[in-house]
């Protein structure tokens, strides 16, 4: 980072990030903000990043390795905390990520203006993506969070849908109840 430091590109910033963050998080305790957060940034943003990167270097360079590493394992730990551990995010959860990335791009539309950069390209669009399909600046930052609002809203009701049906049929569900009698001392214990 000191010998390659570039302003527009190293600090870490971009949404994903942060998604690596959130995904760490989620896999560790499995809370449910940070499974949200990784569930909804890394099959909307996260996936955008992998089909339309946005890379200034070739294969073996470090940031084109640590960008694909970084953003597939994103990818696959949103799938696997969601379909693998069924841990779906709530509409609490929903709310807590809206406000939270709403949050993010706020301070991050800041600095870009302070330090003229592009970190989430909200000031500019990159060379080639899907923000090509929306509006000029400032519209298509509106229109991606328009877009965002209602697929996340999509996520989040087919996550608990595949929660609800695991459910049902029993997939990853033990319970388990003992009462023990002490007899010598006639308490009662609940495990």
């Amino acid at each position: 980072m000191v010998a390659n430091f570039d302003l527009d590109v190293t600090l870490p910033l971009h949404l994903c990030d942060l998604a690596w963050i959130a995904a760490t998080w989620a896999l560790w305790t499995h809370r449910s903000f940070p499974v949200a957060l990784t569930f909804l940034w890394g099959l909307t943003l996260t996936i955008q990043g992998v089909v339309t990167p946005s890379l200034n270097e070739d294969f073996p360079h470090v940031r084109y390795v640590a960008f694909w590493a970084l953003h597939l394992l994103i990818v696959w730990a949103a799938v696997y905390l969601v379909a693998g551990l069924r841990l779906a995010p709530r509409w609490r959860d929903y709310r807590a990520a809206v406000l939270t990335t709403l949050g993010w791009a706020g301070a991050t539309y800041l600095f870009n203006v302070v330090a003229g950069t592009n970190y989430g390209y909200l000031v500019r669009k990159p060379r080639s993506s899907a923000l090509d399909l929306l509006g000029p600046w400032p519209w298509y930052v509106a229109q991606e969070i328009a877009i965002l609002l209602a697929a996340w809203a999509l996520l989040t009701l087919a996550a608990q849908w595949w929660r609800r049906a695991g459910s049902r049929s029993g997939a990853h569900r033990v319970e388990a109840a003992v009462d023990v009698q002490d007899l010598a001392g006639g308490r009662r214990e609940e495990v």
